[in-house]
């Protein structure tokens, strides 16, 4: 009877022990965890600190490299460099489909015969409307800033500042789109952009070359092309894109997409009320007013297909298929695009 009491108390012992020692490990491995988490913000919020001092130099420089020729396919959309040409291929393809006349065409055939002049299908130029994206980057947000400072936020007419320029990537206008991926503030605008919703305008936030006051503040550059060239020829000068909130005339109706005329912010929440938290280092997505234009005259030389059905809930899009602008030697128009 002692011994089956002594074995007992001496497998309660070892139970207690046993229990101690999984829950010190467990604390460990959380206190290894929580250091990891820490240091990983510690680690996002200096480069956040860098990215803010740095990023309109790194990106007006890829508005003259290539980095669009880096994108691969399976990339996410956060990590493609910015500005670049998009198309979401589930809404091209369904625009395909729903235009009687285009219904036997695919989105290659289409795109490799932009500007065939045999097509005299005018469908054709309006087909992509919708599915076309502008992926730019907020550089500069120091204007709206220092007014939400001095009289209060939703002030400022201007929003901020992005990488895309006018002449280079948007000719014939755009505004800025609920997006392919809106994270800003929370899940609900990613989900009021699924389908078509990802360009459907955000109320009153049109897109324009930089005005001189806030392209001052975004450091204008000026890009020594050869240095051997005359003094004013080797130099190209880049006006950045530019967000801002179109505000209606008092003394008119009001018109669809304007902002009222007492404040910046058009006060429709279910569409644009995100675009006040934008900060340095934040994607949107611009969608042209004249797609055919984009396609033609901008100086993107690659198109990026990304899909997002098929993806799980707030992921990003992925890249699907590449597409390359055509070159004389190619036997086609600058305004056609070859798949790679």
């Amino acid at each position: 009877m002692r011994k089956e009491q002594l074995l007992l108390s001496l497998f309660i012992f070892l139970l207690i022990i046993s229990v101690l020692h999984a829950f010190t490990f467990r604390q460990n491995c959380y206190q290894k965890q929580t250091d990891g988490l820490l240091s990983l913000t510690t680690r996002r919020r200096k480069t956040t600190t860098t990215a803010t001092s740095s990023v309109e130099a790194a990106h007006w420089n890829s508005a003259i490299e290539d980095d669009e020729e880096n994108v691969r396919v399976q990339d996410l959309l956060s990590d493609i460099p910015t500005p670049t040409l998009l198309i979401e291929m589930s809404l091209a393809e369904s625009a395909i489909n729903n235009t009687l006349s285009l219904s036997k065409k695919s989105l290659d055939e289409i795109l490799r015969n932009w500007e065939d002049d045999n097509d005299n299908d005018e469908n054709i130029l309006h087909v992509l409307d919708g599915s076309i994206f502008i992926h730019t980057q907020v550089t500069d947000t120091s204007i709206r800033d220092q007014i939400n400072r001095e009289v209060g936020s939703g002030k400022s007419s201007i929003i901020a500042t992005v990488d895309a320029t006018s002449k280079n990537h948007a000719p014939g206008l755009a505004y800025v789109g609920i997006g392919l991926s809106n994270h800003h503030v929370g899940g609900y605008y990613w989900a009021r952009g699924m389908g078509i919703g990802a360009s459907l305008e955000a109320h009153g936030v049109l897109f324009r070359e930089a005005s001189s006051s806030s392209s001052s503040s975004s450091h204008d550059i000026d890009i020594d092309i050869d240095s051997n060239d005359n003094e004013n020829e080797n130099e190209v000068h880049y006006v950045p894109g530019e967000l801002y909130w179109k505000r209606r005339d008092p003394s008119t109706l009001i018109s669809q997409g304007a902002t009222t005329d007492e404040s910046s912010n058009s006060n429709d929440g279910k569409r644009s009320e995100w675009i006040d938290f934008l900060q340095v280092g934040d994607s949107v997505q611009l969608i042209p007013l004249n797609v055919s234009r984009v396609l033609r005259e901008s100086k993107f030389q690659r198109l990026i297909g990304v899909r997002r059905i098929g993806r799980p809930l707030g992921a990003d899009p992925i890249v699907e298929r590449i597409w390359k602008r055509s070159t004389t030697a190619e036997g086609s128009s600058p305004g056609s695009w070859i798949a790679m």
